[in-house]
């Protein structure tokens, strides 16, 4: 894809990636409570493996890579112009395991629809924002998009904070959800930009080590403080944890 719609081209795969997800997630929540959580984890297995039937479809050859696109990941990670989007996605990546992690815990009190709901609503809003968010990038430069994104996603887990009223959660997960989608797009798209031909593969792993790393820093950091604040205490602090990340924005557009 050229280079011009690269944003929409990010938002294609994410596309793909999030459907699965999006129904996926609630589902759990609602077979769990239906059928047991050893069921779930058994049909998640199976599942998984199943992906293994692709392999053969997958092609054998790799595309050669030129001497000045190449570098490693450590050199990428010492490149502060990847490593600034990089940092920005993992604040909202944290946030996200927070949500998934804990959302279902904080709602025992509440019907059961009211986190499958909110759990559909968040990979759903992303899905559909980092669509926006690659044909708007695309157009307008994916670096403007990083404040709203921000913004969204430190918006929607404040709103979460209120476990108790089921229109935030759900409301919350929303704009959370849009937030994130925005940032998966924009923070991609910009550290592509930011390589040589032959670079993609250093900012894949950089970025995706951003997302699994933020993740699962915010469930274990949510873990070890929930006790202490209780659900409504730990969502608000995840929304806080974000704004830092504001900062870097800002120093991302200096020359």
């Amino acid at each position: 894809m050229p280079t011009e719609r690269r944003g929409e081209g990010l938002a294609l795969v994410g596309i793909v990636g999030g459907i699965p997800g999006t129904l996926a997630l609630p589902a759990g929540v609602w077979a769990a409570a239906q059928w047991g959580y050893e069921s779930v984890f058994v049909t998640t297995a199976v599942v998984t493996l199943l992906a293994l039937l692709s392999l053969p479809g997958l092609p054998r050859t790799a595309p050669a890579i030129t001497g000045e696109g190449h570098q490693s990941v450590l050199a990428g990670l010492r490149n502060a112009v990847l490593v600034r989007p990089a940092t920005i996605f993992a604040a909202s990546a944290g946030a996200a395991g927070v949500l998934v992690t804990f959302l279902p815990l904080a709602t025992t009190d509440r019907p059961a629809w009211v986190a499958a709901a909110a759990l559909l609503a968040q990979p759903a809003a992303s899905t559909v924002a980092r669509w926006a968010a690659g044909r708007l990038g695309d157009r307008y430069g994916s670096g403007r998009l990083l404040v709203p994104g921000l913004v969204l996603a430190a918006a929607g887990m404040a709103a979460i904070a209120f476990t108790g009223t089921p229109s935030l959660v759900i409301g919350g997960a929303l704009v959370f959800g849009a937030g994130f989608g925005v940032l998966q797009n924009a923070t991609l798209a910009l550290m592509y930009a930011r390589v040589p031909a032959g670079g993609e593969g250093p900012v894949s792993a950089i970025w995706n080590a951003a997302y699994d790393l933020g993740m699962a820093a915010g469930a274990l950091c949510a873990g070890l403080v929930v006790t202490s604040i209780g659900y409504p205490g730990t969502f608000l602090l995840a929304a806080v944890v974000i704004l830092p990340a504001l900062a870097l924005v800002r120093r991302d557009r200096r020359p």
